[in-house]
């Protein structure tokens, strides 16, 4: 286990965490939305003509939002996290849904600000708050460093491939596992697998070990990249 997972483990155990302390001061600050007759019977509408969000008998994410409409203050743009399809467009996952965004601009002649993770609400508003995002990556290569089959591998080459950074330990320990792990380096000429490699040669080949970098260009040397996914 790295010493950051260790580290965040002993935190979370504790709720030491700077992201800790900030969502305690938040639901501190928060106010609590009484859940009434009256916006169940919105919630139950808004349900009844198909209206987002929510999902077919479920009045849960309704009422959430009715909540929202009638409690905000008109003018006062909302943040909102949810991680959930009922919110988040169908073009782009990291929008909210357009139908959500126009009814909240026009009763509320404010703006919705979407995040899926509360780690990009964090990183946006309070950038001292790291911990949250670098558990994430730290995860993201774990999972490749231990993939099994080339599914897993695509899988980790995807989420990966959305961090620009790496510290120094973390780019040479992606470039020795695409090296000594079979389920990678059989694949390394798949067009994602090959694009996040030499990208990683691109931004980080100043940080990494001179004889894992010339082992590196020579697999990428050999390939030229495929749309084929084993």
């Amino acid at each position: 286990m790295s010493s950051l997972i260790k580290k965040v483990s002993d935190d979370v155990a504790s709720r030491s965490l700077k992201a800790d302390e900030k969502i305690t001061e938040l639901f501190g600050k928060a106010t609590i939305i009484s859940t009434d007759s009256s916006l169940i019977e919105k919630a139950r509408f808004r349900m009844d003509v198909r209206n987002p969000p929510g999902k077919d008998g479920s009045l849960g994410d309704a009422i959430n939002w009715e909540g929202l409409l009638e409690s905000v203050t008109n003018g006062e743009p909302l943040h909102l996290v949810a991680d959930d399809k009922d919110y988040y467009s169908v073009l782009d996952e990291n929008v909210i849904k357009e139908f959500l965004s126009d009814e909240w601009a026009e009763k509320k002649e404010s703006q919705v600000h979407f995040y899926r993770r509360l780690s990009q609400f964090f990183k946006e508003h309070y950038p001292e708050i790291k911990l949250a995002t670098e558990l994430e990556k730290e995860l993201a290569i774990k999972a490749l460093v231990n993939s099994s089959n080339f599914a897993s591998t695509h899988s980790s080459i995807s989420k990966l491939s959305k961090y620009a950074e790496f510290n120094k330990s973390q780019a040479n320990e992606l470039a020795q596992v695409a090296i000594s792990n079979s389920q990678i380096n059989w694949i390394i000429c798949d067009s994602d697998v090959y694009e996040f490699y030499s990208n990683l040669i691109e931004s980080h080949g100043a940080h990494l070990e001179n004889e894992l970098l010339e082992q590196l260009k020579e697999e990428l040397s050999d390939c030229e990249p495929s749309d084929d996914d084993a």
